[in-house]
């Protein structure tokens, strides 16, 4: 009896059975050095074939990445009543081997808790111990509903942020509170924050979403926690021409020191700044910027004389349009010097601006030749208004006015 030699037909099946498939790296992805995490939303309210919509889009993502433990590393946390941890961040797969683990995610269903998912995914995705430093670390939040424990969720977010946690929000439905999730989502929000009328349509913003993930630059993890209990938009005002360049050399430099205690790239706190003639470089409270974006634009000097400077700054800059919040605490933190003119008009102005528009007015000012009594009226309090014998004093007395300027925010 002849014996048949099946060897050759067996390995045929097994090369069958681990064929891998080739993806090509989006050029945005090349080398791309970044810690990814994303938490899929596995609750009830997401059908089964949806659910796989969710999951391939996910998938889709990563197969335009650059994926290893050189350069970008993915993780998936499925979240409902918890968040679980499907793939840990520190895993050694292919991306073949990645991809079909997504897909093979399994349902767990029950309630969606977005509160639960952003806790999970820095307690369980993108731990202290397991993200690079120097590289972004990003998630993705998937949801097809709203918050139920929205200021848990709110809270999990700011601190996801003062880690340096980049937030990415995918919203599908009609369910969805699209306004409120942007507090669940990085600035600048229009490119961060997505929705889609059905889960069918996740296919069209897979481009963008990919080349925005893959723009995502590191940031710094937020050590300031003045302003961690409240929003607080606040801009400082002086006039470059009056003080001149050294004076304001000064503030821009106290400026930069008091932003180490502020809670900037949590977003709670939004500054501007209003120095300049015409606005030209002026920083808005729409440009949200972080700590590092801050101190970088206070060293560039563009600015000439400014006229009406603090009626242009209590007309313009606590508007919507350029980046004021509703609902938040609003600030004017005013530098003046002993050749104070106008003193009538400036009055009136602040004035109007406690009383009518409730803003808190700080004044710090340079010299000895003031009238104290005047200068203490235009604060909000006596306790709003430091004396300085000159510019030279602001380094040294930065301690008096941070404690000011945070008490109970």
């Amino acid at each position: 009896m002849k014996t048949l030699n099946l060897q050759p037909l067996l390995l045929l099946l097994v090369c069958l059975c681990h064929t891998s498939r080739s993806y090509s790296v989006d050029p945005g992805w090349a080398k791309k050095q970044a810690d990814i995490f994303f938490c899929v939303d596995t609750s009830t309210s997401v059908y089964v074939l949806d659910y796989k919509i969710q999951l391939k889009f996910v998938a889709d993502l990563v197969s335009r990445m650059d994926i290893g433990p050189s350069y970008t590393r993915v993780g998936v946390g499925l979240y409902s009543e918890d968040l679980y941890l499907h793939i840990p961040l520190n895993n050694t797969m292919s991306k073949d081997e990645l991809i079909s683990t997504i897909m093979a995610a399994p349902h767990h269903r029950g309630n969606g808790y977005i509160s639960r998912g952003l806790s999970g995914m820095m307690t369980k995705g993108l731990t202290p111990t397991l993200r690079r430093p120097d590289v972004p670390h990003i998630s993705v939040l998937f949801t097809d509903g709203d918050a139920r424990d929205i200021q848990i969720a709110m809270d999990n977010a700011n601190l996801a942020r003062r880690q340096g946690i980049f937030l990415t929000t995918i919203a599908i439905g009609n369910r969805v509170n699209v306004a409120r999730l942007g507090d669940y989502t990085s600035d600048p929000k229009p490119e961060f924050l997505y929705h889609v009328l059905d889960y069918s349509y996740l296919v069209s913003i897979l481009p963008t979403v990919s080349k925005k993930l893959s723009e995502v630059e590191a940031l710094a993890s937020d050590q300031g926690v003045c302003g961690n209990n409240k929003f607080v938009d606040v801009v400082f005002v002086f006039d470059e021409a009056a003080l001149g360049k050294k004076v304001s050399n000064k503030i821009k430099e106290f400026l930069q020191k008091i932003t180490e205690n502020l809670s900037l790239n949590s977003g709670k706190v939004r500054v501007g700044v209003m120095s300049k003639t015409c606005h030209q470089g002026d920083i808005t409270l729409v440009q949200n910027l972080k700590r590092e974006q801050l101190i970088e634009n206070l060293k560039v000097d563009k600015g000439e004389e400014i006229s009406y400077l603090i009626k242009i700054t209590i007309r313009d800059s606590f508007t919507p349009e350029n980046g004021a919040r509703t609902g938040s605490l609003k600030r004017l933190v005013v530098f003046l010097d002993d050749y104070l003119r106008e003193k009538r008009e400036i009055f009136a102005l602040l004035a109007k601006a406690k009383h009518r528009d409730q803003y808190e007015i700080f004044v710090i000012n340079f010299g000895t030749n003031y009238d104290k009594g005047f200068i203490e009226s235009l604060g909000t309090s006596k306790d709003h208004v430091i004396f300085l014998g000159s510019a030279d004093e602001l380094i040294i007395r930065k301690n008096e006015f941070t404690n000011i300027f945070c008490r109970d925010i």
